[in-house]
């Protein structure tokens, strides 16, 4: 029995070292530049965030997206009471949010997106010509 439970520790630390390695995730703001997303910002406080989007996008309409709707869910409950009228938390499944919008920010988390899931959300913004104005994320 021992034999047996320290081949099932080795073959579940195999696995995830296997599964880290085939679907990585993002941890640090240079590994947004390869997609040419230069302006990569932390959130830390509601004011600071507003105060930047209206900087970077004036009073153009943007829509905020996310690779990974619990991300987005939890942003939406912190910040939301911030955001202006002309910013609003899109859903990249209805494609018609992004489409009313000028720009799109992205709202991510180090150590959670992972590049696949934000690469195929990235295309379909791309693929609408939609301006990226850049990435929230929450620290790591």
């Amino acid at each position: 029995l021992a034999v047996i439970g320290v081949l099932c520790v080795v073959l579940l630390i195999m696995g995830n070292v296997l599964v880290y390695i085939f679907n990585p995730t993002i941890n640090r703001a240079g590994d947004y530049g390869k997609y040419g997303i230069n302006f990569v910002t932390k959130l830390d406080s509601a004011d600071n965030l507003k105060e930047i989007i209206q900087y970077k996008n004036g009073n153009n309409s943007l829509v905020l997206l996310g690779s990974n709707k619990e991300i987005l869910s939890n942003f939406a409950k912190e910040y939301g009471e911030v955001l202006t009228d002309n910013i609003t938390i899109g859903d990249i499944d209805n494609v018609k949010d992004v489409l009313v919008a000028d720009s799109v920010l992205f709202v991510e988390e180090y150590g959670v997106t992972r590049y696949k899931n934000f690469e195929e959300t990235l295309q379909v913004v791309q693929n609408l010509n939609k301006k990226v104005l850049g990435i929230a994320t929450y620290k790591l």
